[in-house]
């Protein structure tokens, strides 16, 4: 099952809309993560988390993109995704990560957003400009692939 895990990182002292964090891809055949590299490969992850959704949505919408590539905000991390005949392979520095449906691509990207947002939102200020921006690439994720629960994780 794949999965994705979006952390801010220990070193924070107070989170905002640009605190470092961590992303880790984990898969039935390896992962890709941003943790315990040298150099350090933390991410702006609020921001990293928007380019995740807006990124994915343009992917899997455009049936004339063949692959899309993540890189980290202002980081060196990065994995690929590459559509297949019935599903998309996503493949990290260390190689393959997994292969899935894109409807569990979807689900597993939201689902690490929600949690990461879960843990920090009510320390975002509702003014600060990354946290606005992940609303909307939220709203827009979900309302591009009909998915309803929102950032509250309740059915809408």
């Amino acid at each position: 099952m794949l999965r994705f895990s979006l952390t801010v990182s220990e070193a924070e002292e107070e989170v905002c809309g640009f605190s470092l964090g961590h992303m880790v891809v984990t898969g039935r055949e390896g992962a890709a993560t941003s943790v315990g590299h040298r150099p350090d490969q933390s991410m702006m992850i609020f921001l990293a988390a928007v380019e995740l959704l807006d990124g994915l949505r343009r992917f899997l919408r455009d049936p004339a993109q063949a692959s899309y590539h993540f890189v980290g905000v202002d980081s060196s991390f990065q994995w690929v995704a590459e559509k297949l005949r019935d599903s998309v392979l996503l493949v990290g520095i260390e190689g393959r990560v997994d292969e899935v449906p894109a409807s569990e691509l979807t689900a597993a990207a939201l689902a690490g957003v929600r949690n990461l947002v879960a843990e920090h939102h009510h320390q975002l200020d509702e003014n600060d400009a990354a946290w606005r921006d992940l609303q909307v690439a939220v709203a827009d994720f979900e309302a591009a692939f009909q998915l309803t629960k929102g950032l509250s994780g309740e059915a809408g």
